[in-house]
């Protein structure tokens, strides 16, 4: 499949949802914030995503956050498997949820994510 016709197929599937640059899936498995340029930390609020550690033995996963234009670190917020996770991702990887998990509860992050600041953003939650 060429790359027009995967934007394409992920267009289809984004079909029944608002067409946007950035989707929220809400209550996704956390190893899925790995695919994430957000997520809603409990207690900081919206973070960028620098990288996730997901260790099977301890059923662990360790979410890393910063700031996403240096790559600044901030600080990790470790949870395990069984806990659930509010993201926003890139239109590409919202339409890889949709195939993934047909129920998933996605909407338009656009206006939420237009709100962040536009130097980094969800440094000031950081």
């Amino acid at each position: 499949m060429t790359e027009s016709e995967q934007t394409k197929s992920d267009r289809t599937v984004l079909a029944g949802v608002d067409e946007s640059n950035y989707y929220r899936v809400k209550d996704v498995a956390a190893p899925d914030v790995g695919n994430a340029e957000y997520f809603n930390h409990p207690k900081l609020g919206w973070c960028p995503v620098l990288d996730i550690l997901t260790d099977i033995e301890t059923d662990s996963v360790v979410i890393a956050f910063g700031d996403s234009e240096t790559g600044a670190f901030a600080g990790i917020l470790k949870t395990y498997y069984s806990e659930y996770a509010d993201i926003i991702t890139s239109s590409e990887k919202a339409a890889q949820f949709i195939r993934n998990y047909p129920d998933a509860q996605i909407e338009d992050a656009e206006s939420l994510v237009e709100d962040l600041p536009a130097e980094t953003p969800g440094a000031r939650n950081v």
